[in-house]
């Protein structure tokens, strides 16, 4: 169900998925986005969940097929409490069917005659958006309750789920595995360990659009970690 058109890391400035190199920066305006409301708002793309290879990828996703404008289920319960923001999305420089949008998408009003979403509330239509074209996009927000967060565990996904969610490839050195134990032995919670993570990497790295080059046959997160030091976004969140 995935198409050509479909936003990728060639979007964003790489010539193949592999991460890491220096980046050059392109000011052109991408898109224009208005909404109501003073909160930050961050709009997805695409969503990759499997890491290997030095490369984020898509696992294979069922795709539902939506009118536009069709009311599209929210996946949380119902005592999840959220909001509702309306975006109107023009696209300037970026040729792609995706649909940008904040997690989670409720309804998209398009000029496609189809709107596809996964389970993961990636969209993409049947049309490409081309410049200066608009599409509509209302998203229901969660509330993030740090509090809540503190109190869930793992345990409460199914076991198909706990396994997508911490699967790591067969190249994960055993110093990166050692240096997450270390950050995060001395917190309980799931939620505290992923701040003292986010807190390292914050306090122990530099941002940087020039990175050295990732060395042949090294793994992306070992070098970043413990020889290179400086990275820009995938860099940080891949780690």
């Amino acid at each position: 169900n995935d198409t050509p058109e479909s936003y990728s890391f060639s979007s964003a400035g790489y010539t193949d998925n592999k991460l890491g190199g220096e980046l050059r920066l392109d000011n052109s305006v991408v898109m224009i986005v208005r909404t109501r409301g003073k909160e930050t708002l961050y709009l997805r793309g695409t969503v990759m969940d499997r890491y290997y290879e030095n490369s984020w990828n898509k696992s294979g996703k069922r795709y539902k097929e939506y009118k536009p404008g069709y009311l599209m289920p929210i996946p949380y319960g119902e005592d999840i409490k959220a909001y509702t923001r309306d975006l109107e999305i023009s696209h300037r420089k970026l040729l792609t069917s995706t649909i940008f949008a904040p997690y989670s998408i409720y309804r998209i009003q398009h000029g496609g005659k189809r709107i596809y979403v996964d389970e993961d509330s990636e969209a993409y239509a049947s049309k490409i958006a081309a410049s200066d074209t608009t599409y509509k996009v209302t998203s229901i927000i969660p509330y993030i309750d740090a509090a809540e967060l503190r109190l869930s565990g793992a345990e409460t996904l199914e076991e198909g789920g706990l396994r997508r969610y911490t699967a790591l490839p067969e190249d994960i050195s055993e110093r990166v595995r050692s240096l997450s134990h270390r950050i995060t032995n001395a917190y309980s919670s799931n939620y505290d360990k992923a701040k003292a993570i986010e807190k390292y990497l914050r306090q122990n790295y530099m941002y940087s659009l020039k990175p050295l080059q990732l060395p042949s046959g090294r793994e992306f997160t070992d070098y970043f970690l413990f020889e290179g030091k400086e990275g820009y976004c995938t860099y940080f969140a891949t780690s």
